[in-house]
């Protein structure tokens, strides 16, 4: 049993179905996708469509009765979720359908519309199997006297379903006697769109945590984009898919709007239940510092943002505890992987190590640096994937080092361990420790980040020892002439506490400003950064804005300008306030932009560092 309990799966991802080239996109134009949307006209040949036309028809056949009608013809030959979505669209226009097989039966039976009370007591009659999707149908609807006839476990979904419909007076009857329980159960997962069996339900470890999809999330659209030519140009990414179409539209609505209680969360304790609203900020906040409890409570099964695994990496280097709970308990969160493509991998699979190498070399790190060599090998007994940076932001005694540099000298494949802790010599000033290392590797070559770090070291011994060693051993080679370590570029040089790129910046340069730091979006899967597997990320805007009373977003406080242009002495709780806001647009807290044009603009900046496109928000 995992983190996520023991869930009884079906088969609703088809990964051969994503398997669409781009030549057979574009057979099809962009009305052609409007239309399946609005339930207008059914493509010819459905099973052949591209995959993100069929999500259109999907999501058409969701909202449109008359639609579904049409595709039932077609049911035997689609794939099942094609049967699930016209079995869903059935039960909400008060149809009840034969669903021969526990795969035909839908998920969600609540969105876009709610069938009758009635209708739902004969579903949960014929097929008691699907008694918790009526009891979360009666959330929405408000429906209190049939939920009290379901004698259903009192379960997260359900409670947190009702809370975001307390307007109903059903559905906070529904809330009250869920709250009121000792213990909550889990029952549905909407990650996964599975529900657990009746004897592998558990009680839940925490309270309402924020992990429903509830109608205000579900019902936040993503804009399906095209360019010039009208082809797909990108697939929007939601947290959850419980409707089978990934919130596919015309438009993107707004995410759900921050508020004072949830980001409060960032510095008061936690209680038991977490207010509604997104948590996507408090993920990456307690990622970013290493929160353990936090982030053992908040994670997702798959990232909030592309900035979490930069924040992952970071709270690792910084935290011993939290390296050693990445480097024991093998959690998987589908880096790099699509959420359609997403799969239960076991431990012990190739693509499953593959993932978690980055986070383990990062925890090898942070364990160097506590001295602490005992996870060289890995469950395997083979040597895993070690760090190059080893010495930011602790440092690790001289004996440690060189023991690093005596192990790894003899695997061709892990010498960059070795430039590592020679650097982390010289970035320690570890004379004597460097003296060893030279004396006992005949063959070891300077490299051209050690020179750049020695002539930055207060010991001219550094400096002066590699220009000898690069006469002797690389004669006619100028320092900036030498191998470049292959993976580490320059930018691994910079710290935390540097903002802007500075070409040959060191480990002892700083710079005050303030501004979130990203590299380009293709950095973002470990190339370069300061931390290895990492790139760089800083949220001192945010820890700024905590130390601040800059209001929330939707309010947000500035000094009075009588410009529009940002001047260099007005003060940073400007930047400060912009950034945070671009962070919460990233994490899918906030969607609307300044409305000063200069903050426009520095907060759009700020959005396409982050990877998000906001142009195409709807007003």
């Amino acid at each position: 049993m995992d983190d996520w309990g023991s869930v009884k799966s079906y088969d609703y991802y088809s990964s051969d179905l994503w398997a669409t080239s781009s030549t057979e996109r574009a057979k099809y134009s962009k009305d052609d996708f409007v239309a399946a949307l609005r339930g207008a006209r059914m493509p010819p040949d459905v099973a052949t469509l591209p995959r993100d036309l069929q999500l259109c028809v999907l999501r058409g056949v969701r909202h449109h009765p008359d639609f579904a009608a049409e595709i039932r013809e077609q049911l035997t030959s689609l794939p099942l979720e094609f049967t699930r979505v016209a079995n869903a669209r059935a039960i909400m226009s008060n149809e009840i359908p034969d669903m021969e097989a526990p795969n035909h039966q839908p998920y969600c039976i609540w969105y876009p519309d709610v069938a009758v009370e009635t209708t739902y007591r004969a579903l949960a009659e014929r097929y008691p199997q699907m008694r918790y999707q009526v009891g979360r149908a009666c959330a929405v609807a408000g429906y209190y006297h049939l939920y009290c006839e379901l004698d259903l476990r009192p379960y997260l979904s359900i409670a947190e379903e009702a809370r975001d419909n307390a307007h109903q007076p059903g559905s906070q009857a529904i809330l009250d006697h869920i709250v009121a329980q000792p213990t909550r159960w889990r029952v549905m997962d909407d990650y996964t769109r599975t529900i657990a069996q009746e004897e592998t339900i558990s009680p839940a470890r925490f309270g309402l945590n924020g992990d429903t999809a509830a109608v205000a999330r579900h019902s936040a659209n993503k804009n399906i984009r095209f360019t010039s030519f009208g082809r797909l140009e990108i697939y929007p990414y939601t947290s959850f898919n419980i409707t089978e179409d990934w919130n596919i539209d015309e438009f993107t609505s707004a995410p759900l709007r921050p508020n004072a209680e949830m980001l409060s969360l960032l510095w008061q304790p936690f209680p038991h239940d977490l207010p509604p609203g997104n948590k996507d900020v408090l993920i990456l906040f307690a990622a970013y510092h290493g929160d353990t409890d936090r982030y053992a409570r908040l994670r997702r099964p798959h990232p909030c943002s592309f900035a979490e695994e930069l924040c992952i990496v970071r709270g690792i280097y910084h935290s011993t505890p939290f390296a050693r709970w990445w480097i024991q308990k093998p959690l998987r969160l589908s880096f790099g992987l699509p959420p359609w493509e997403e799969s239960t991998l076991p431990p012990g699979d190739p693509a499953f190590d593959k993932e978690l190498a980055r986070f383990h070399c990062a925890s090898r790190a942070r364990l160097f640096m506590a001295d602490d060599l005992s996870y060289i090998f890995g469950p395997d007994g083979e040597v895993g994937d070690m760090p190059y940076q080893m010495w930011y932001p602790a440092q690790a005694s001289d004996a440690t080092y060189l023991a690093v540099a005596r192990r790894f000298w003899c695997l061709p494949d892990r010498q960059y361990v070795v430039y590592g802790a020679a650097r982390a010599m010289v970035v320690c000033g570890y004379y004597e420790a460097w003296v060893t290392l030279l004396d006992e590797l005949d063959d070891f070559l300077p490299s051209r980040e050690l020179f750049v770090e020695a002539e930055a070291a207060p010991d001219l011994r550094f400096l002066r020892d590699l220009h000898r060693l690069r006469e002797e051993r690389c004669p006619g080679i100028e320092p900036f002439d030498l191998r470049e370590l292959e993976s580490y570029c320059e930018d691994i040089l910079l710290t935390e506490a540097t903002r802007r790129w500075v070409d040959w910046a060191t480990t002892r340069e700083r710079d005050r400003s303030k501004r979130l730091a990203m590299k380009a979006e293709a950095e973002w899967a470990g190339d370069g950064g300061l931390y290895d597997e990492g790139g760089i990320i800083d949220l001192n805007d945010v820890e700024e804005y905590l130390s601040q009373d800059l209001g929330v977003p939707g309010t947000w406080a500035a000094p009075p300008a009588t410009s529009t242009s940002l001047t260099a002495d007005q003060p940073f709780q400007i930047s400060a306030t912009i950034t945070f806001q671009a962070l919460t647009i990233a994490s899918g807290t906030a969607h609307q932009l300044p409305t000063d044009p200069t903050r426009t603009r520095i907060c759009r900046m700020s959005c396409e560092k982050l990877g998000v496109d906001v142009a195409d928000e709807k007003e």
